[in-house]
């Protein structure tokens, strides 16, 4: 059985736009260290880290690339009251392109393999 591909949507945390200009080293040790332990969980992933001015681009292109099972959103776009219009956008776009696929939230990087396998378990 082919393992469960994870498209894995979150905010840029090296664009200043994305940020506010916060230094955001902590969180992205946190991110990549919750990805490997995703990888190493046995699912396939794919990061998109995305800003305003290029997430739905971005998405648009990762949503034509193949069938996902499962979209994961990172609570910085989420819970960022500054990220609500790309939020809805984004999530809008999950939708009608992914219909019937489960989409999960994660309410920070330590939550982010919980928040799949709730949506996707192996």
């Amino acid at each position: 059985m082919a393992s469960p591909a994870v498209l894995m949507l979150g905010i840029d945390l090296h664009a200043t736009k994305a940020t506010g200009g916060r230094d955001m080293s902590f969180f992205i040790s946190a991110v990549d260290a919750s990805a490997k332990a995703v990888t190493e969980a046995g699912y396939e992933l794919k990061r998109l880290d995305v800003t305003p001015d290029n997430g739905t681009d971005l998405l648009q292109k990762a949503l034509a690339e193949r069938e996902w099972d499962t979209v994961m959103v990172g609570g910085g776009m989420r819970l960022n009251p500054a990220m609500t219009e790309l939020f809805e956008q984004l999530l809008n776009m999950v939708h009608y392109a992914l219909p019937g696929k489960p989409i999960c939230f994660s309410s920070g990087p330590d939550t982010i393999l919980e928040a799949i396998q709730r949506a996707c378990p192996t």
